[in-house]
């Protein structure tokens, strides 16, 4: 290797390392309260994701795109910061395309501080920023590195943030990428089932069930994960009685909550009637969780069930096993809950969500979620987008609002599309209301179908060829 070449490595790996020390801390990437999450769900007040303004201000305990929460700095898109010393500013797309290659390059090191820099950068960049022509010849090693990454990872920090590079990765290319998706699925199935980390079982679980929303077109590939994140809902109990501590842990059991809910958004819109079905095996379930000392366990619960709830209404399939006196009784004995254990700030969280959830079940009143982006409100009134938008803005973290002002796909599929001007340009603010029915959503979810038709045709041919050719 040539002397130049290699004292320009030696210098990034310095450059890593000065910069992963500096910004180390000790908190665990889940060890805080999940108040902040269910503060996420309140979808009542207005959401400000100006330019100009503070991201940081909506974080998220369950967004795993916290660098803050994982010790690794990096703050956010607008750091400055040149770690390939270049001189280009890190914030623009040249000098991102360039911080992602040289984070690329050192993510195979032996020392661990120094993969777990470089999966940060990674992770920012790709969260941050919505470049798929600037990398897109290189989209394929960027998702193979972060699998190589889940092999035999050294620490928890490095399979979540790997896991969640891969998430964000299919939330930039991932449209229609099937066989990418099966190739990383193993692994993040794996992790589900078996990894001794709650943190990096929650982690799996949200990049799987996002990539498969995504990427799949086979619809019974998204209904077995749909069962799979079942299985996590509703695990065995022991010969106890009991069930296992990671199984009962309120981290794992709200993104299951979470996903499950994602999920069912997902196959309402291809199958509605499979829905009922599918939550009727769980909602008992449902109701024990309303009863978690976990106030995000129980706000997830409580919008699924608002979430079914809509769903049967509006395709008029019957609520059945709802329970509807039962259901509205438990929730507003919850809201009436003064418990002095409970902390007033949870309270407020706790009664603001439940009054969206059962104005609902009484009134078949819609929640009001708004965002703001620039010189767009983008209001949200269906549970099935409001669903979506916690999944993506776990996923995400502080990019979501880059990804929802410039990611086409992310527009598709919450059924907007933005003309976001220049700074300069802003002089009034637009409102938008997005509907699961506008002529953008309908026409996803019509080539999704059309995509799925197409396979299975191709499926059954080749069933038939080889029949005749068995004939012959």
């Amino acid at each position: 290797m040539p002397a130049q070449s290699k004292s320009t490595d030696n210098q990034l790996r310095r450059q890593l390392l000065k910069k992963t020390a500096a910004t180390k801390a000790t908190a665990s990437p889940f060890g805080s309260p999940y108040s902040s999450r269910a503060q996420s769900r309140n979808v009542s007040d207005d959401e400000d994701f100006d330019d100009n303004a503070s991201v940081d201000s909506w974080a998220l305990d369950m967004n795993t795109t916290g660098m803050e929460q994982l010790g690794l700095g990096d703050k956010g898109a607008n750091s400055q910061d040149s770690a390939d010393g270049s001189g280009l500013s890190s914030s623009t797309p040249e000098g991102s395309v360039i911080r992602l290659k040289d984070a690329l390059e050192v993510l195979s090191e032996k020392r661990v501080s120094i993969r777990l820099a470089a999966l940060n950068t990674i992770v920012n960049v790709l969260a941050h920023n919505y470049l798929p022509d600037e990398l897109d010849d290189i989209k394929v090693s960027i998702l193979d590195s972060l699998k190589r990454c889940l092999k035999k990872p050294k620490q928890e920090k490095e399979a979540i943030l790997a896991i969640q590079g891969i998430a964000i990765w299919f939330v930039i290319f991932g449209d229609g990428e099937e066989s990418m998706y099966n190739d990383v699925r193993p692994a993040l199935e794996d992790l589900v089932s078996n990894s001794k980390s709650v943190a990096t079982r929650a982690q799996a679980m949200n990049a799987l069930a996002i990539s498969n929303f995504i990427a799949v077109e086979d619809f019974n590939n998204s209904i077995k994960i749909v069962k799979l994140i079942e299985a996590a809902l509703t695990p065995p109990k022991t010969p106890d009685g009991r069930r296992s501590s990671i199984a009962t842990d309120p981290r794992m059991l709200t993104q299951a909550l979470s996903s499950f809910g994602f999920m069912l958004t997902l196959v309402g819109q291809i199958n509605p009637g499979m829905v009922k079905d599918l939550f009727a095996t769980c909602f008992e379930r449902h109701l024990q969780l309303l009863e978690s000392d976990s106030l995000s366990v129980r706000m997830a619960s409580a919008q699924n069930l608002a979430f079914i709830h809509d769903h049967l209404t509006e395709n008029r399939a019957g609520l059945g096993y709802m329970k509807q006196e039962r259901l509205i009784n438990t929730l507003q004995d919850m809201l009436r809950d003064s418990n002095k254990k409970v902390k007033q700030k949870d309270r407020a969280q706790q009664r603001s969500i439940l009054r969206d959830v059962i104005r609902t079940m009484t009134n078949n009143d819609p929640p009001l979620l708004k965002l703001k982006f620039r010189n767009k409100i983008v209001s949200f009134d269906h549970w099935t987008q409001i669903l979506r938008v916690y999944t993506f803005r776990d996923t995400l973290g502080t990019g979501f609002h880059t990804h929802f002002m410039f990611n086409p796909l992310v527009q598709a599929i919450f059924g907007v599309s933005l003309d976001i001007p220049h700074e300069s340009e802003v002089m009034t603010t637009e409102r938008v209301v997005v509907d699961p029915g506008s002529e953008l959503a309908k026409a996803r979810t019509l080539d999704m179908k059309h995509k799925r038709e197409k396979r299975r045709l191709e499926k059954q041919n080749m069933i038939f060829g080889n029949e005749d050719d068995d004939d012959l």
